[in-house]
């Protein structure tokens, strides 16, 4: 089997599938880490990649599980995207609008966890118009290839997505004064927001990546339903899905510690992008 992009699909024994991670905040350092230590088999890490203008001579040290703690070098971004068969977006929904079409332009694969990059038209068109492939990570949710079958088998209907999160890691800079004190100050859970999926991610970018990836699966993000639930109490980030279909009802809660180094953000997405990246690797025998 071939890819879209024209690359042949790895097999065993074949060179390892070299990946540069575009992204160095709590999903890419544990991505780099990961990689360099080898946790991949079949792929390896081949470049860390910097902002435009400011990687020159930067490295980046990797963590205590990964041989001698080698420094990894910072490139140009089209240095890095040169040097890999695969690049990981794990930097925002800006950079992979800015950057992760050339990926695509250079027919590389790139494997994007700011899905809500997706919701913007024009750049929605470039990150789909080859040679190169573009893949999507299931992030901190799953239950996405199920939805898709109630959607295939027609009437899908009812879609909605609650995230339910610390209070305080759903304040955003657009917030007035008594919008964000009702947040910071809450005894009791607050809705933040509800609306669409089309609408949530340019007022959440750091928390509606899931609401936006239910959007695509769903094939019209107007149609999905997203609450954004605000508790001073929450321990972990919970996100519940549900859907009914002429096949049946469908219902996916996924309750994820939040990152350390970021609490808008669930620590599984990295290791999510490890598996997609297994996946990619040694595709044979894998759950498509």
């Amino acid at each position: 089997m071939t890819p879209r992009d024209g690359s042949p699909t790895p097999t065993p024994g074949s060179a390892p599938l070299r990946v540069a991670v575009l992204g160095r905040g709590s999903i890419g350092s544990v991505l780099i880490d990961r990689l360099a230590a080898g946790a991949v088999e079949g792929a390896v890490l081949s470049a860390v990649i910097g902002r435009p203008g400011q990687a020159a001579g930067n490295t980046v040290p990797t963590g205590p599980g990964t041989p001698a703690r080698v420094a990894v070098p910072i490139v140009e971004p089209a240095d890095g995207i040169a040097a890999a068969d695969v690049v990981v977006e794990c930097a925002s929904v800006a950079a992979a609008r800015e950057l992760g079409p050339d990926v695509i332009a250079a027919g590389r694969t790139l494997l994007l966890a700011s899905i809500g990059a997706l919701n913007d038209a024009d750049a929605a068109r470039r990150l789909t118009a080859g040679p190169g492939r573009l893949v999507l990570t299931t992030g901190a949710i799953g239950g996405l290839d199920v939805l898709a079958a109630h959607r295939q088998a027609g009437g899908l209907r009812e879609v909605t997505i609650t995230s339910t999160k610390k209070a305080t890691s759903l304040v955003q800079p657009w917030m007035d004064a008594d919008r964000r004190a009702a947040l910071e100050q809450a005894t009791a859970p607050v809705t933040a927001f509800e609306g669409t999926a089309a609408e949530v991610i340019d007022l959440f970018p750091r928390s509606a990546n899931v609401a936006v990836a239910v959007g695509l699966v769903v094939g019209d993000p107007q149609a999905v339903t997203v609450r954004m639930v605000a508790d001073p109490d929450a321990t972990r980030t919970t996100h519940r899905i549900s859907a009914i279909s002429d096949a049946g009802a469908f219902c996916c809660t996924a309750e994820n510690e939040p990152s350390p180094d970021n609490p808008a953000s669930s620590a599984l997405v990295p290791y999510a992008m490890l598996a997609a990246l297994a996946s990619l690797a040694r595709p044979s025998g894998r759950f498509a």
